[in-house]
């Protein structure tokens, strides 16, 4: 019988039989000119001349004024429609035929009057502002009141533009000038 090999004996033949050369790589390629990607993000400016656009730009008003043109109407729609709400509950209230158990309704009705009355005028402001760019908080206002869905759901996405267009540094500056 062959005697068993010793760990170390084993070990050392089994390393004699590796490959003993060094592996060859490829040369890495001659690097190439960079060329300008058009649809690259922009870097920032890293010194030297100024670039032409280096100054603070301004957006379109179009941005806001579209903006707050929809306000204004919605405002508008929104205190006439509390308007006649109130014609409607002054006739029915002098009218004296007042049911038993009415009263929270009516209530009720009052409120909702006064609180679409309300958003109306804060929409107004927040319109006029947009339109003229003269104050960025009734502007934000209007925009907040613009995305409570049950003051209207077909202003809401104005709302959500607005907020988006008013809560960045570049409607600060737009709205300061």
């Amino acid at each position: 019988p062959r005697p068993a090999p010793q760990p170390a004996a084993a070990a050392d033949e089994w390393l004699s039989q590796l490959p003993t050369s060094k592996p060859t790589y490829p040369s890495r390629p001659a690097p190439q000119p960079v060329q300008h990607n058009p649809y690259a993000a922009p870097q920032p400016w890293q010194g030297g001349a100024a670039p032409r656009n280096a100054g603070p730009q301004q957006r379109s008003s179009a941005l806001y004024t579209i903006n707050g043109v929809f306000f204004l109407i919605w405002g508008v729609l929104m205190l006439l429609g509390g308007g006649f709400r109130f014609v409607g509950l002054i006739m029915f209230l002098f009218d004296g035929n007042i049911p038993e158990g009415a009263m929270p309704g009516l209530v009720g009705a009052v409120i909702g009057m006064l609180l679409g009355l309300i958003a109306g005028v804060i929409l107004c402001l927040g319109g006029y502002a947009m339109v003229t760019q003269s104050n960025l908080s009734n502007a934000r206002a209007g925009a907040i009141v613009a995305t409570i869905p049950c003051f209207g759901c077909l202003i809401m996405p104005f709302g959500i533009w607005s907020l988006v267009l008013l809560s960045s540094d570049q409607a600060k500056r737009d709205f300061a000038s």
